[in-house]
This record gives C-alpha cells, sequence and structure tokens, in this order.
C-alpha cells in the first residue's frame, strides 16, 4: 500500500493546503484517513466530515466511531445528518445529493477549497458498468475521474487505483477499525446486484479485471479530453456570428457529427433525446427550409444547412441555389425577430454587458448588488425569453416560464423584454424581483453561484 505522500503527489497541492477528508466509517474512508494523517499539520491541514444518512439503527454508532478515530488520529471533526424528511426507502441519487450537499457546506466551514474522497478500484468498475447500463455515451466509459468539480470545490480520488481487497488487507493488518454497512448486500438496489453478482463473474474471467478498468477509464478520459479540442476547433471554424454552418461539416462521418451537434447543443444549454438529435441532424443534412427544435433548455433551428439558436433570418439567395430552386416550407413557425442566442457567462467573477445593465455569476454577491439569485454553478447564458422554456424551481420540479409570468402578474409587454439565465436543465433566473425571489431558496448542494444584476445608472437633471 502507497503511502499517504505518494497518493497525494500526483494532485500537486501546495503545502499547507486545506482539505476535508470525507470519512464515512467503511474500510475504504477509514483506511484513506489512517494513510493521510501523517500529513496533518506539514502537508495538508486536514478537517474529518461524516455524514449520518439515519436510514440504518447503528448509523449514529458508526458515526461516533468516525469521532473517537479522527480524535485518535490527532484530526478534527465536522459532523453532519440528514434531517430533511425524506421517503422510507429514498433513492441512493437523493441520499449522494443530502450527502454532497453538507460536504460542501462543511468545506466552507473548514475553510477548505479541497475535498478528498475514497473511491477504490471496484466503485470505478460497478460505476463503469452501472453507466453502461442507463447510457451508451462515450462518457460512460470515462468512470469517475480522479480530479473533478462541484461548485467551487475541487473533488480528489487518490485510491481509484487501489483495489478494495488491498484496503481490507491493510486494515486487517494495522488494525484500522471500520464499520461494515449491512445495506450494501441489499439485491434491491442495482449497484449491489452488479457488485454481488455480475463483478464476481468477470473477475473469474479475468483477475485482472480491476488493472484493466483503470486503464480504461484513464485512456478514455485523455481520448474524451483530446475529441473536446478537436471539436471545438471544428465547430469554431464553422460558426459565423449567426449561426453554425452545418454544410462545412457535412463530410464528416454521420457518428462524428452526432458527437459535434451534442456538443453545441451543450454549449447552449440544450438537451435533445436521442430521437429528437436525429432529427435535427437529418433536417441539417436535408438543408432545405426551416425547421424548428423545441428541446429542454429551449428552441433551435435547422435553417437551409444551418444550426442556429437565434431566430433565423430570410435564407439568402446563396442559400437557396445550394439546395436548389425548390425548397421546403418551414415546419414550424419562428418567432419575432429580435431574439438571439444570448450572452454565455462562461467565466465567474467577472461582469458581461447586457441590454440594461450588467451581470454576472460570483462566488459571494458584490458589494452593493440588490438584484442577486442563487443559481448552479457552472456557465450560464443571458438572453431574452423563448418559446418552449420552462423554469427550475427551488423544489427541483419544472414549470412553464409562461405560466410563471402569469402567477406572478408580470405585464405582458415586460415579459418579452425580461431576461433569463438558462442553465442545463432550464431557466434559473428570470429579471424582475417578483420572479426573481421565487429562486433564493437553497436547493441542496447544486447552488454553488450567485448570479449579479447591475443596472445601468439612470442619468438625472441637475435640476431635480
Amino acid at each position: 500500500m502507497r503511502d499517504g505522500k505518494s497518493l497525494m503527489a500526483p494532485f500537486g497541492l501546495p503545502a499547507g493546503s486545506r482539505a476535508l477528508l470525507a470519512v464515512s466509517g467503511g474500510v475504504d474512508s477509514m483506511v484513506l484517513a489512517t494513510l493521510l494523517a501523517p500529513l496533518h499539520g506539514h502537508d495538508l491541514e486536514l478537517t474529518v466530515a461524516q455524514f449520518d444518512h439515519r436510514l440504518r439503527p447503528e448509523s449514529r454508532a458508526e458515526q461516533q466511531l468516525v469521532a473517537e478515530y479522527a480524535a485518535a488520529l490527532g484530526l478534527p471533526v465536522i459532523r453532519g445528518a440528514w434531517t430533511t424528511p425524506h421517503a422510507a426507502r429514498p433513492s441512493e441519487a437523493a441520499a449522494r445529493k443530502a450527502r454532497y450537499a453538507f460536504l460542501t457546506a462543511a468545506a466552507v466551514q473548514a475553510g477548505a477549497d479541497v475535498i478528498v474522497l475514497a473511491h477504490h478500484a471496484d466503485d470505478q468498475l460497478e460505476t463503469v458498468l452501472f453507466r453502461l447500463l442507463r447510457s451508451g455515451a462515450a462518457q460512460a466509459l470515462s468512470g469517475i475521474r480522479p480530479v473533478g468539480r462541484r461548485g467551487a470545490v475541487t473533488l480528489l480520488r487518490p485510491l481509484l487505483a487501489v483495489p478494495k481487497a488491498e484496503l481490507v488487507a491493510y486494515a486487517k493488518a494495522h488494525g484500522v477499525p471500520y464499520a461494515t454497512d449491512a445495506s450494501n448486500a441489499d439485491l434491491r438496489f442495482a449497484r449491489n446486484r452488479l457488485r454481488q453478482d455480475v463483478v464476481p463473474r468477470l473477475r473469474e474471467e479475468n483477475s485482472r479485471l480491476l488493472a484493466h478498468v483503470t486503464r480504461l477509464t484513464a485512456e478514455q478520459g485523455a481520448l474524451s479530453a483530446l475529441a473536446e479540442r478537436q471539436a471545438a476547433q471544428m465547430l469554431a471554424a464553422a460558426t459565423t456570428a449567426e449561426a453554425v454552418d452545418w454544410r462545412q461539416l457535412s463530410g464528416e462521418p454521420a457518428a462524428v457529427q452526432r458527437l459535434l451537434l451534442s456538443r453545441q447543443l451543450d454549449a447552449w444549454h440544450r438537451h435533445a433525446s436521442q430521437s429528437a438529435l436525429a432529427a435535427l441532424q437529418q433536417a441539417l443534412a436535408t438543408a432545405q427550409g426551416t425547421r424548428a427544435f423545441d428541446l429542454r433548455g429551449g428552441r433551435v433551428w435547422a435553417s437551409y444547412g444551418r444550426l442556429t439558436a437565434a431566430t433565423p433570418g430570410p435564407a439568402t439567395v446563396a442559400d437557396k441555389a445550394t439546395v436548389g430552386a425548390t425548397t421546403t416550407a418551414a415546419a414550424d413557425t419562428p418567432p419575432a425577430p429580435g431574439r438571439d442566442a444570448g450572452v454565455v457567462l462562461a467565466e465567474p467573477e467577472r461582469w458581461y454587458p447586457v441590454p440594461g445593465g450588467r451581470i454576472g455569476r460570483f462566488a459571494t454577491r458584490p458589494a452593493g448588488v440588490t438584484d442577486w439569485a442563487l443559481v448552479p454553478a457552472g456557465p450560464l447564458t443571458i438572453r431574452r425569453r423563448q418559446p418552449g422554456d420552462v423554469v427550475v424551481l427551488p423544489s427541483g420540479h419544472h414549470k412553464p416560464l409562461r405560466r410563471l409570468f402569469i402567477d406572478a402578474k408580470v405585464p405582458r409587454p415586460a415579459r418579452a423584454q425580461c431576461l433569463v439565465a438558462a442553465g442545463s436543465t432550464g431557466i434559473v433566473w428570470v429579471q424582475g424581483k417578483a420572479v426573481a425571489e421565487l429562486f433564493r431558496v437553497p436547493r441542496t448542494d447544486i447552488i454553488q453561484a450567485v448570479l449579479a444584476f447591475q443596472p445601468t445608472p439612470q442619468r438625472t437633471d441637475d435640476h431635480e
């Protein structure tokens, strides 16, 4: 087993960095705490965090075990518990969301911008298989990344190449106490069925299965990074101020075009089902007429071989010549001119000019700003409303923006002038206090940024 210093070396943290160590009480995290404890006060300033889901009678005792062992290692502890009402059998996703909400808050409390997690090689294998069952996307094979982001916090996983059997052997050899979660054997959960049935059979076929999945995820992650750079270059070369000229990309294989299309939609915060993606790709290949597609996050158009998230203008003579003298009529009537694809807030901690003022997303509310809202971390698109827009409510549910305007009694003329912030799941902010107030309720761990709008100061007459 490698020591804590060699495990953390690949991440290049400066000496004295503050890090939060997530410890559940299981063998994985208890061994990780043992390995990293010698670094405390020297290479790292460590704080242990333990979250009690309160789903099992023994969970309180497990939290106490973690607290006592952390004290023995000389590490401070932050405890938390799931107090939000939940179903008798909550989903794994709900439990994970609650846990990460606590860890994010604990990191802030500890002054840490790094959270260290104990995911290991067996977790990696199960994750790849689980994602493969749910999706055929190439990214599924990238598995869990050694370095990740969750809002303003960096997630580090130093044990991803270490098999669980090695962690168990270390614990037994060094007297590391740990708890065994009986729910891990509950076959009602899909991951447990993979762990108990599928994975052992695969290991029987090849004892180096874990080593192979470690190599697979590392190489797939590298390939994805290279593909992302190439896709960005190809799309940039085909993009004008108004649209992406898909005719420049039509010579690429269909699978490549599909990846490019998905990436461009992601950049516009639009998300399409596989059937909608295929229909959009076919419309671009046909390069005739204008067709609108209402996707999750907003509308896009395929117009004479061009892809746009803004209202397409009339086809030019050159466009019509490209597709021949006859063109098909628009499948959907585009909305009125004047709406554009908007301003993308790609970088945090900076202002972007928008109609009527400036806007940006920040870690904390800028001084003097009164028009602000809590939003998910990550790029946002600031634009005017579009047909089919849906709002993400504090509960996590969605609501048509049109209905929200009606409920908030926003005058019809004012609705067209309102700016909105579109995220990956829908509209997360709408200009105007009556509506923006709806988004100021913290929603679990996904809220990591402050969206601030500062209007342009109005000029006044000196005599007034």
